[in-house]
């Protein structure tokens, strides 16, 4: 998906901001897929044994918020599941730049705070130690992560799902109205 997106943003040169690089082994196989794109990436890695040369060891929530986001082509969010919060600060600091995400969610972990905050949700229903149980949220995670999506202003979207004993993982192109013509490929409106 991150190689269809490149093609996609139709450019000869593109800045990735790699908010989960690990060791670069990603976007080396994206780059093998794309040899006329030049990607120039900046890796973000939280623990520095996984790190690879020149990226920024730190906690990503902490470094995206002083990065000018905006300048990147392409902002790919690979997380161990929900990166709600770096959406967040993607949506409100690069409204424009097309955001690719992994989400992993195991079936029964509970949904996001976040997420189910954006719902609006009476909070007696979300706390952890209300008498609801949470496994009714995870039932219906994907439509109430769309819903979050969509309450930080990503419209469109490219998505595939994958389910693996006991996980999902979701992969997706998000963008907003403002980035709208900024991908050139097959996209699915959201709501």
């Amino acid at each position: 998906m991150r190689s269809q997106t490149l093609l996609a943003l139709g450019k000869s040169q593109v800045t990735v901001l790699d908010a989960y690089a690990g060791s670069g082994n990603v976007w080396r196989r994206v780059e093998e897929l794309v040899p006329d794109i030049e990607v120039m990436r900046l890796a973000v890695e939280k623990r520095k044994s996984a790190a690879e040369d020149g990226a920024i060891v730190g906690d990503n929530l902490k470094v995206l918020p002083t990065l000018d986001l905006a300048s990147f082509d392409l902002i790919d969010l690979d997380a161990f599941g929900f990166p709600t919060a770096q959406i967040a600060i993607c949506a409100e600091k690069a409204p424009n730049v097309p955001v690719v995400t992994t989400v992993i969610a195991n079936h029964y972990a509970p949904t996001p705070k976040q997420v189910l905050k954006s719902l609006e949700l009476p909070e007696r229903w979300t706390a952890r130690s209300s008498d609801y149980p949470h496994l009714l949220f995870a039932k219906q995670r994907w439509t109430y992560w769309d819903h979050y999506l969509w309450s930080l202003g990503y419209r469109k979207t490219m998505r595939l799902h994958m389910a693996d004993f006991g996980y999902t993982k979701r992969y997706e192109v998000l963008y907003s109205e403002l980035a709208f013509g900024t991908l050139r490929s097959t996209e699915t409106e959201m709501g």
